[in-house]
């Protein structure tokens, strides 16, 4: 229920940037919709396995790019789309590969990724959620479903993806 709320939340706020009471994507990709960002200019939707990046009205589509499966939320940042992708996530015989892709904010052509399996691993961790603020990069990171903790946590990552912090919430399992 808080994703589906968080997401309406965003849809909200693109609306009143466009002055539109609903915004829908051009181009839907294949499954469902994983997360949305807006740099003021265009609106970038990630749908699991398809990366799509539309004008502010969301029918125009301007480009639109096949991912791996199970790319998650998104961000924009200095002209670049970072994606937490938790590939092998729902297929454990392909190996969880726990990434931030990167994608040029122009033409959602990849560029690098950076390998989060040395935070996320050890700590039975996965995330498929990114933002960034105050110079951060920020990943909510929860467990495996059916595993019951009293603890989530929000992984800050420096620009180039230097593990500075893990901050554990006590938000029940």
């Amino acid at each position: 229920m808080k994703v589906k709320c968080m997401l309406l939340a965003a849809a909200a706020a693109m609306a009143s940037v466009v002055g539109a009471e609903t915004i829908v994507c051009g181009e839907a990709g294949p499954y469902h919709l994983q997360g949305v960002a807006c740099d003021g200019e265009s609106i970038y939707w990630s749908f699991t396995s398809r990366l799509v990046k539309t004008d502010l009205t969301g029918s125009n589509v301007l480009a639109s790019v096949d991912v791996p499966m199970h790319s998650g939320d998104l961000c924009v940042h200095r002209g670049e789309v970072y994606v937490a992708t938790d590939e092998g996530m729902f297929v454990r015989s392909s190996g969880l590969k726990q990434e931030v892709r990167v994608y040029d904010a122009a033409t959602l052509v990849y560029s690098r990724k950076y390998n989060l399996n040395r935070d996320m691993d050890p700590k039975g961790l996965h995330s498929s959620c990114i933002e960034y603020s105050d110079g951060r990069f920020w990943m909510p990171a929860g467990f495996d479903e059916g595993v019951v903790s009293e603890k989530n946590y929000v992984l800050e990552y420096t620009p180039s993806f230097k593990l500075e912090a893990v901050h554990e919430l006590p938000t029940g399992s």
